[in-house]
C-alpha cells in the first residue's frame, strides 16, 4: 500500500536555526504547520484570528501518538516547549530590519478545553512572527510529514533531515564541527566536544535518514585536519556552494563561521 503523503512548507530560516525541542516538540510544531496550511485552503484568513483551534485527536494522530498512552502528557509538555524561544540566523524581520540573529517563540498561548460536541480541543495563540513565517511564499523547503518527519526516532535524526532537505538542490554542504555541535544543541563541554563523537552521533542520524527517507544517496565525509564534515547529498548535482555571495544569501557562512 501506498503511504500517505502529508506535506508541509517550513521557512528555511527556521529549519536552520537553533530550536532546542525535544522529538515530540519538533513533531508538535510540524504538525501545527501542517493543519494551519491545510486550513488556509479554505479559510484564508484563519491567521487573522485571535485564537486557532485544533482537534486533539487531530494532533494526536500527526504526531503519531495513537498507540501511546501518556499521549495528553506528551502534546501538553510539546505545547509548551513551543512557548519557549528559538533563534534565527541571517533573518529579514517583516519590519525591514536585517538581523543576524533573532529569537522568538512560536507560540504566545495555549490550552486544552471542550467544545459543543464535547471533543477535547487544543486552542493555540500563535505570535505575530509565526503568522509572517507561515505566509511567506519563498525561502521555504516542502517536508514529508509522514511517513518521514514523524517517524523518526531522534531529535537529531529530525533536525538534520530538514537542516540537508534545505539545500537538496547542491552536491554538497560543509559542517564544522562547533556548528554540529550549536545546530543540535549540544553541551560543548561533554563528550561532544571530540570530533570524532560528533562524528558517530552524525553517523547514526545519517544511518537512519537514508533507511527512511528519500534522502537515499546522502553520505558524509570527515576533515579531522580541518574539523568539519562534508555531506554529499545529491550527487548529481552540479550545484556547489562557491561563491561568497552565494554561500552569504543561503546562510553558509553561518555554517562556517559558528
Amino acid at each position: 500500500m501506498k503511504k500517505k503523503s502529508i506535506k508541509i512548507k517550513k521557512q528555511n530560516e527556521l529549519i536552520r536555526g537553533r530550536d532546542g525541542l525535544s522529538l515530540y516538540g519538533k513533531r508538535c510544531l510540524n504538525s501545527i504547520y501542517y493543519l494551519i496550511q491545510e486550513n488556509l485552503k479554505t479559510n484564508p484568513n484563519i491567521l487573522k484570528s485571535e485564537y486557532i483551534i485544533f482537534k486533539l485527536a487531530g494532533l494526536k494522530k500527526l504526531m503519531n501518538l495513537e498507540k501511546v498512552n501518556n499521549y495528553i502528557d506528551i502534546i501538553k509538555n510539546s505545547l509548551k516547549e513551543l512557548q519557549k524561544p528559538m533563534e534565527l540566523n541571517n533573518f529579514k524581520h517583516p519590519d525591514g530590519t536585517n538581523y543576524s540573529w533573532y529569537s522568538f517563540s512560536p507560540l504566545n498561548d495555549v490550552g486544552f478545553t471542550k467544545n459543543k460536541n464535547d471533543e477535547w480541543i487544543v486552542k493555540i495563540k500563535l505570535s505575530n512572527l509565526t503568522k509572517h513565517l507561515i505566509e511567506k511564499k519563498e525561502n521555504y523547503t516542502t517536508l514529508e510529514l509522514l511517513p518521514y518527519l514523524n517517524k523518526m526516532r531522534t531529535k537529531y535524526s529530525m533536525k538534520l533531515y530538514e537542516y540537508i532537505k534545505s539545500f537538496e538542490k547542491y552536491h554538497h554542504i560543509d559542517i564544522t564541527h562547533n556548528h554540529i555541535i550549536k545546530l543540535f544543541e549540544l553541551n560543548p563541554d561533554s563528550k561532544y566536544k571530540y570530533f570524532s563523537q560528533v562524528k558517530q552521533l552524525l553517523e547514526r542520524q545519517i544511518k537512519e535518514i537514508k533507511e527512511k527517507t528519500d534522502l537515499k544517496n546522502i553520505k558524509m565525509i570527515e576533515n579531522k585536519k580541518e574539523k568539519y564534515f562534508r555531506i554529499i547529498i545529491n550527487p548529481k548535482s552540479k550545484n556547489i556552494l562557491k561563491d561568497k555571495k552565494e554561500i552569504d544569501n543561503i546562510l553558509n557562512n553561518i555554517i562556517k563561521k559558528f
